[in-house]
């Protein structure tokens, strides 16, 4: 049975109600998409989205697109507080808009962290940008 939906999705998250969303990085269905049990629905359409977290009030992602180009398609962090209704940026304190993973901090609830990766002169470093505010 083909339950449609994103494909490939990067990464995934189940929230506390047992809802599973995914990210699609970099397709025709890249975004946001969430199964609730019966279907595939598609919350956001953004084709940089790559990296997804939720908690039991919000879901935040990680835009990234590849550090060789001149122009940067990722955007940052986007968090929704209204089951993917409506994002918002939360990209205080990051130092870059790419993101390589993102999480909740379980011991501050308003914040997050996010990896990032950071290339010079064609060599890569890794950041952890630990508890960044996401209100």
């Amino acid at each position: 049975q083909n339950i449609g939906g994103p494909k490939p999705a990067s990464r995934l998250s189940i929230d506390s109600k047992g809802r599973l969303y995914a990210a699609s990085w970099r397709t025709d269905q890249g975004g946001v998409w969430r199964w609730d049990g019966e279907r595939w629905t598609r919350l956001w359409n953004n084709g940089f989205v790559h990296q997804i977290a939720s908690d039991p009030t919000r879901i935040a992602v990680a835009t990234h697109d590849n550090p060789y180009h001149d122009i940067t398609y990722a955007t940052g962090v986007w968090v929704s507080a209204d089951d993917g209704k409506t994002w918002r940026q939360a990209n205080d304190g990051l130092p870059v808009l790419r993101g390589e993973s993102i999480t909740f901090d379980p011991h501050h609830l308003r914040s997050a962290s996010m990896n990032v990766r950071i290339m010079f002169a064609s060599s890569y470093s890794d950041f952890l940008c630990d508890s960044f505010p996401i209100q």
